[in-house]
């Protein structure tokens, strides 16, 4: 089940340590769902996809931003959960999950109940060959599932 909640997203601690290119994706997710009221799942960890999408052909992966929140009734410390998208992003191409992403604290910093954090998630390429062209992606048609979610309670 889910429910409307006002969420706040904060910066994770780390912001001032990455480069200028994801702080911004970070700084757009962040102004994009802070303050807002979004349908989030009860008791559990939600995944809302951001505005940056962008498919790297060499490496053979589909990076998106995206901001997770907290939906359970206590502080949580250490995260993690699988992703995976959904396989009409990109015509011809079939991306992997994303495994068992770890967010430790200091990732995720202080997470409290309806806060969230933004992330960039990168999603491997299945059989990538190394050829076609980098491209932004709409990130309208990025579908993203998490599952296997576990974490750690803040005593």
């Amino acid at each position: 089940p889910q429910h409307e909640q006002l969420i706040t997203v904060k910066l994770p601690p780390e912001a001032e340590f990455i480069n200028d290119a994801t702080l911004e994706v970070y700084e757009k997710a962040k102004k994009k769902y802070d303050q807002t009221n979004q349908l989030i799942t009860n008791d559990s960890i939600t995944v809302l996809v951001g505005d940056y999408g962008y498919y790297d052909s060499v490496w053979g992966s589909l990076d998106c931003s995206a901001v997770i929140i907290n939906g359970t009734k206590s502080s949580i410390k250490d995260l993690s959960f699988e992703v995976s998208v959904e396989d009409n992003v990109l015509p011809g191409k079939v991306f992997l999950n994303s495994k068992a992403l770890s967010l430790t604290k200091t990732q995720i910093g202080d997470f409290e109940p309806n806060t969230g954090v933004p992330i960039v998630i990168a999603f491997p390429e299945k059989n990538a060959t190394g050829e076609g062209e980098d491209k932004k992606i709409d990130t309208k048609n990025i579908k993203i599932h998490i599952s296997n979610i576990q974490y750690k309670v803040e005593k």
